[in-house]
């Protein structure tokens, strides 16, 4: 493991494999709009978690880039779709219960290759464990790390043995960092240069442990064998994802996301 310093390590922002795509389709929360079909076609649904940069209640933004990738996608194939958002654990069950649904997105780590089916990467980036820097510790001596609930990061903690508490969101996690009721805060490196760190005092000294890589991606449950629906909506998203343009596009919006800060 490599420790560094903010400072050194943010300005290192190197995106490993980047997808975007655009869509004119403006979100609200809840129950979505569908595009419209005739009852027999058969379409998909794309659940999702606002969580920036992979997806927001608010297609116009920018930065939803893997919100953007799932429409698109199924615009190119010719499949009708209507999208939901929902709590995290609550989509993770709903696509496991329809051979016709995905999830953008989740983190693709040992602790969970198994429990999906992993349909296209979204984006690559760096994970860290953010702590204070008056105490600069391993990880795995740390008593006390936060992560976000529902993530991937909880698994993977628990897999390196790691003490963790999930908290329900980037807002409590900073506050709690900041009262010292938590060691550290595992997440990426965007997750935490955008959300967590803007947050923080600013005479608060933290240093950082670059962990590993991480790839978000587009999921559907593990009870079916593939659909020819969900067959169109993978390979149109894959090809959406190889094309150089919507990669230049989401570095651009990445590097956005990265400078706006929480």
């Amino acid at each position: 493991m490599l420790t560094n310093t903010i400072a050194r390590a943010s300005s290192a922002l190197t995106l490993l494999k980047v997808r975007f795509v655009r869509s004119a389709l403006v979100l609200s929360l809840g129950v979505l709009v569908s595009q419209s079909a005739s009852s027999d076609e058969v379409g998909v649904t794309i659940y999702f978690v606002t969580n920036p940069p992979i997806a927001c209640a608010n297609m116009e933004e920018r930065f939803c880039v893997g919100a953007w990738l799932a429409v698109k996608a199924a615009e190119e194939a010719g499949l009708p779709y209507r999208m939901m958002e929902l709590p995290w654990n609550r989509a993770l069950r709903e696509i496991d219960a329809d051979p016709n649904a995905v999830f953008v997105a989740t983190g693709r780590v040992p602790s969970n290759e198994d429990s999906f089916n992993w349909v296209v990467p979204i984006y690559s980036d760096q994970t860290w464990v953010l702590q204070h820097g008056d105490s600069v510790r391993r990880p795995e001596d740390l008593l006390n790390i936060g992560v976000r609930m529902g993530s991937p990061f909880a698994g993977e903690a628990r897999r390196r043995g790691w003490s963790y508490d999930e908290i329900s969101n980037w807002p409590s996690i900073a506050e709690t960092l900041t009262a010292r009721r938590l060691d550290g805060v595992y997440a990426t490196r965007l997750g935490i240069t955008t959300h967590i760190l803007p947050r923080l005092p600013k005479d608060l000294a933290v240093k950082v442990t670059i962990v590993d890589t991480m790839t978000w991606w587009i999921i559907r449950g593990r009870s079916y064998d593939e659909t020819p629906a969900m067959k169109k909506f993978r390979d149109a998203a894959r090809r959406i994802g190889d094309s150089r343009p919507y990669q230049e596009k989401l570095n651009n919006g990445l590097w956005a996301m990265a400078d706006r800060g929480g």
